[in-house]
């Protein structure tokens, strides 16, 4: 960096950040947040040399917008998929006063078999459900939508390369929410459109309709294309968009929505298959998980929340990242980490221990329960939770946990139950935020940053031609539910922490573009 004097470096530096943050149960919060920020007038390349210029006075010359959770830069729904969406209809169960509805969980399902001579590469899929919603592509967790009120106003985007097949499933758990004041039936529907991209470069859209299937009692593996659908029913139309309780309130999202969601929702409780389950004898149990990208993506990074009934030890790609906690009950503070990857694929392995009963010295519950996020170099991100694909052996074996170990003698893994299940309930509850991906803490009542409390903005640079800029907002400009109304009458659920610790990050960074003229 030699010959770099004070008028080629170009800096941005954080003065000072205040935030005010509170949260009320199931609504997105009213936010305060106020900066100052100190800069260096703007600089500009004439002639081969910088020069400052005139300095940037008007808040019109700065913008902002809201940090939530990470999102894929530059993915938008196309205008045939908004167009689609805005004119297919709600459906739902069969029932005798739609679009009200018994609260529970439906389990849908959508088969899409190609044209001849077609092959799809990519699908894109714009989806709203009243209440909440998991979605499930060729037995693959995608997403959900977040767990706030009157989240069925806010459409879920998603974007997601596909593997090579005859025909794709699409597979939904839908959940439909008491009212909140009688605590009986309430409105349900399920508002989709699925944008199929083929090789050629043409594309086909299906929209949620009467060729639809559901039931009330899935069996297990109902979201994989194995899974046994005898007896489902054909799904109800209940309104087009725009008409019925739902109205035109359904906003389009601008970006992917972010499928990486570090909770055990999705996830089950595995183990080898016993006698009597959820019981095994004491003992260990080797686990692993291959995970191979779709075509075109590359491997970058893994965020996992990760328990076992008792303890465990944890290995991607061979190497140990981490274990169990040394402790009582140690399966009840899931343990979350982050691993690099690369290429494209990776192996998961875990070697799990169950304990002896403390009463009986006998059999005990034996459980291993997973999610794992991951990330592409791309931006974008696919989901894996435990279940059923992964592969089990009754020892463990010396190097079980290299990815060039094999284990085509293993067996599938038995599912123990959903997570909730008895036993355990849903007392598994997540020690540590992950680094990457997942839901992080919400920023606490008041956050204050200054340069001298982030050491690399203590740095000695050239003394800047500074201008003070103060800039200030208040709310969002999407309506968003108030803490004082109810949730379309339903019931509330999780409190809406969406302003994050990426808000922090964001603000602490130090850019710094150095240009050797």
């Amino acid at each position: 960096m030699s010959g770099v004097t004070g008028a080629d470096l170009l800096t941005f530096q954080l003065a000072s950040l205040s935030c005010y943050y509170s949260a009320q149960p199931d609504s997105r919060p009213p936010i305060y947040i106020q900066w100052n920020v100190c800069t260096n007038m703007f600089l500009h390349r004439v002639a081969g040399k910088f020069t400052p210029s005139t300095a940037h006075t008007s808040r019109r010359s700065f913008t902002s917008s809201w940090i939530d959770k990470r999102q894929v830069a530059g993915t938008t729904p196309s205008l045939d998929l908004v167009t689609a969406f805005e004119q297919s209809s709600w459906i739902w169960t069969m029932e005798s006063d739609p679009p009200n509805a018994p609260a529970g969980s439906v389990a849908f399902q959508k088969t899409f078999t190609p044209p001849a001579g077609k092959l799809p590469t990519h699908t894109n899929i714009l989806m709203t459900v009243d209440d909440q919603f998991s979605l499930f592509v060729d037995g693959n967790f995608v997403g959900q939508s977040p767990r706030t009120a009157d989240i069925w106003k806010n459409a879920q985007f998603f974007m997601l390369v596909l593997n090579p097949s005859a025909s794709h499933l699409f597979a939904v758990n839908a959940t439909n929410l008491a009212d909140f004041t009688t605590g009986g039936p309430g409105p349900a529907g399920i508002l989709a459109a699925i944008e199929m991209q083929f090789s050629d470069g043409t594309s086909s859209i299906l929209t949620a309709d009467s060729s639809w299937i559901y039931t009330t009692s899935p069996a297990a593996g109902w979201n994989t294309p194995a899974g046994d659908t005898s007896g489902w029913s054909a799904a109800q139309l209940i309104n087009a968009y725009g008409a019925g309780p739902w109205g035109t309130e359904v906003l389009i999202p601008t970006s992917a929505s972010n499928s990486c969601n570090a909770t055990f929702d999705n996830s089950l409780w595995i183990w080898s298959a016993e006698s009597n389950p959820p019981n095994a004898p004491p003992g260990l149990r080797a686990f692993r998980k291959t995970f191979t990208a779709p075509s075109g993506k590359t491997l970058q990074s893994a965020s996992i929340i990760l328990t076992v009934d008792n303890e465990f030890t944890f290995f991607v790609d061979g190497q140990s990242i981490g274990q169990s906690l040394s402790e009582t009950d140690a399966w009840k503070s899931a343990q979350a980490f982050t691993a690099p990857l690369s290429g494209t694929s990776a192996v998961f392995a875990v070697n799990a221990t169950n304990l002896p009963d403390p009463n009986s010295g006998g059999d005990s519950a034996a459980g291993l329960l997973a999610t794992i996020c991951i990330t592409f170099t791309d931006g974008s991100s696919q989901t894996i939770v435990s279940d059923i694909t992964w592969k089990v052996f009754n020892t463990v074996p010396a190097g079980f946990q290299s990815p060039s170990f094999n284990d085509l003698s293993w067996n599938a893994a038995h599912s123990q139950g959903a997570f909730g299940v008895a036993p355990w309930n849903k007392d598994a509850i997540v020690t540590t935020s992950p680094a990457t991906g997942g839901q992080s803490a919400p920023l606490s009542a008041s956050t204050v940053l200054s340069p001298t409390s982030i050491p690399f903005l203590t740095t000695n640079l050239p003394a800047p031609s500074i201008q003070l800029i103060t800039t200030s907002f208040e709310t969002s400009t999407t309506p968003q539910p108030s803490p004082s109304t109810p949730s379309k009458s339903k019931a509330s659920r999780n409190a809406a922490g969406f302003l994050t610790e990426t808000m922090t990050a964001a603000f602490s960074l130090l850019l710094c573009i150095i240009v050797n003229v």
